[in-house]
């Protein structure tokens, strides 16, 4: 009843076109991500001077075009066979569970291990979980193979760009 109640603003991409009226689209991953520099598994893409483009109504509502910090765009690092099982859900644009019954050397015990956000897609919401793998969001980008980094993980929840999360790596995810 609580969830009927709430005035929806957007649709979802699995909404009928019939029921779509009046609403807005989703925020995908791409919009919402798509600006961010590369970062690979171990690196850190932050940095005091990051040209924010603001060139989507997401972005404009988050953020403020122009030359500012970009914080906490650090990822975690990943073993080879984590990343592999990543390159393969994202180029055959697998679930885990598709992924199993068509390679099963990439056998994991459940189906949501991994789940990778898709650029066309709104994100799945951030859970408390994610201080501990990250596999539940896995970045879209075949080449990069990896997880959200903090600040993405933030910008999928619609924090502002210049909010500080203070304390670890895992600490700032809970705080997400």
């Amino acid at each position: 009843d609580i969830y009927n109640s709430i005035t929806k603003t957007h649709y979802d991409p699995e909404m009928p076109d019939s029921d779509r009226k009046g609403l807005k689209k989703f925020v995908d991953v791409k919009e919402a991500l798509g600006d961010l520099p590369v970062v690979y598994p171990g690196q850190d893409a932050s940095t005091d001077e990051f040209n924010y483009p603001c060139d989507n109504e997401f972005l404009k509502a988050i953020g403020k075009p122009g030359i500012h910090p970009l914080m906490d765009h650090i990822c975690r690092k990943h073993n080879d066979v984590d990343r592999e099982r990543f390159r393969v859900m994202i180029k055959n644009r697998w679930s885990f569970g598709e992924m199993r019954k068509a390679r099963p050397d990439h056998a994991r015990v459940f189906d949501n291990s991994y789940v990778v956000q898709w650029w066309d897609l709104p994100s799945k919401t951030i859970i408390a979980h994610l201080h501990k793998d990250g596999f539940q969001f896995i970045h879209p980008d075949y080449e990069q193979a990896r997880t959200f980094t903090v600040r993405e993980a933030a910008r999928i929840q619609s924090f502002p760009d210049d909010f500080v999360f203070k304390g670890s790596r895992g600490e700032k995810y809970k705080q997400i």
